[in-house]
């Protein structure tokens, strides 16, 4: 991208000044979003010496466009092999229809609400020289945590949620290697 400033009295432009430029960074992301969301998945042919859509009902890739070889990991479930938590326990925000959101973020699992007492300064003076006095005030406010699977939420105890292998695999945090005081909190607390 080429930026130019002209020099002159009285803003002629007698003289201009030109210089390559990086785009905004907010048109990178864009672009960049758009060839993520446009990506060819290929593979090898079979002599294994270029690279061939793997569906041909799409459009062959261009010099412009992404390629991947694997489709990427599923985050809704935790994967110790790619460091993926999963999405269960995790806080949403209900009114966002983004990243954030409860209905992307839960991966259609739904989601509970809770409320949450929050403790925080406020009414803050400054004070001839040199301090800030504040209050202390509390609020409640909502907060929604994404629920696990339908089979999951069905377990009664978390002995019951630790012998389904499906529950065990995809939703204990890594450092649940048993039945812990620590887990059986975890489970309860996602369970609601």
């Amino acid at each position: 991208m080429v930026a130019c400033k002209c020099h002159g009295v009285s803003g002629s432009c007698s003289l201009r000044t030109c210089w390559q430029q990086l785009p905004a960074f907010r048109d990178v992301g864009m672009r960049l979003k758009e060839r993520y969301d446009g990506a060819v998945e290929v593979k090898f042919n079979k002599r294994g010496t270029k690279l061939v859509r793997k569906n041909k009902k799409f459009n062959k890739p261009t010099g412009e466009d992404l390629m991947y070889f694997e489709s990427s990991p599923d985050y809704c479930k935790a994967n110790p092999e790619t460091g993926s938590r999963g999405t269960v326990g995790r806080e949403c925000n209900k009114m966002s229809s983004g990243m954030d959101g409860c209905n992307l973020l839960c991966c259609g699992r739904g989601y509970n609400t809770f409320k949450r007492k929050v403790v925080e300064r406020c009414k803050c003076k400054f004070k001839w020289c040199c301090y800030v006095e504040c209050q202390t005030c509390e609020r409640i406010e909502d907060v929604y945590i994404c629920k696990w699977s339908a089979k999951c939420r069905k377990s009664r105890s978390a002995r019951d949620f630790l012998e389904t292998k499906e529950c065990r695999e995809n939703y204990l945090p890594a450092h649940c290697g048993g039945l812990t005081h620590f887990c059986e909190l975890f489970f309860y607390s996602a369970h609601l």
